[in-house]
């Protein structure tokens, strides 16, 4: 069932948790050069300078405060500096600031794509007929005989019955099982490998694991 399940997450859109959408969009404002990254969306220095002033003269925000610390903008021992007013700041400390505002601004550009992303997301589970898809593969699995890929043709199904043989002759009634009760539908064009459910039997050791498994191999 592993093709099927890899369908299944294909129905689904692509979607990017915030933290890496912001990381993405940081490296690409930093790879063309911040300033003009901004200024490419409507971002001006002096709406930059601005919320700086705000960010010193009034209390700062919890994410330039952040941005600040997590970018080790400023010396550990001001740190806790960070949430005062400051009247009197000094260049490094405007400096600081001002690299966590501009960050703040890629941050803000990545907070609305991400939400515009997760509206989409939503509405394409609503509206494009995914849904329905989703619980059709689930009603899938869910079935008694769940469909695996198997042979393609009758003679494709002869050889893998008859490598089986090969590889483990002590099990060539269940073989014969398996054979019989596919050649059947191969022969009506059913070519893909359903039958009823077996349990196999026998003690440690005798081969009913690497059974299945070649049985999963051979069928794809």
């Amino acid at each position: 069932m592993t093709h099927m399940l890899k369908d299944f997450t294909e129905l689904l859109p692509t979607r990017t948790s915030l933290d890496e959408m912001k990381a993405d969009f940081l490296r690409d404002a930093e790879a063309t050069g911040i300033e003009d990254y901004l200024r490419a969306r409507a971002v001006s220095p002096a709406m930059v300078e601005a919320r700086v002033k705000d960010e010193i003269t009034d209390l700062m925000t919890a994410q330039v405060a952040e941005i600040v610390e997590a970018r080790g903008l400023i010396d550990e021992d001001l740190v806790d500096l960070l949430g005062f007013v400051h009247e009197d700041p000094s260049e490094t400390f405007v400096a600081a600031v001002r690299d966590a505002v501009q960050v703040s601004f890629v941050y803000d550009a990545a907070h609305q794509r991400h939400r515009l992303q997760e509206r989409q997301y939503d509405r394409a589970l609503k509206t494009d007929g995914r849904k329905e898809e989703v619980q059709r593969f689930v009603t899938e699995l869910a079935t008694d005989h769940p469909t695996l890929a198997g042979p393609l043709t009758a003679h494709a199904l002869d050889e893998m019955i008859a490598e089986l043989h090969a590889c483990a002759p002590w099990m060539r009634d269940l073989s014969t099982w398996i054979y019989k009760a596919l050649r059947g539908r191969y022969s009506a064009g059913q070519t893909w490998l359903t039958f009823p459910p077996v349990i196999l039997i026998g003690p440690p050791g005798c081969g009913k694991t690497t059974y299945a498994r070649k049985l999963a191999a051979l069928s794809g």
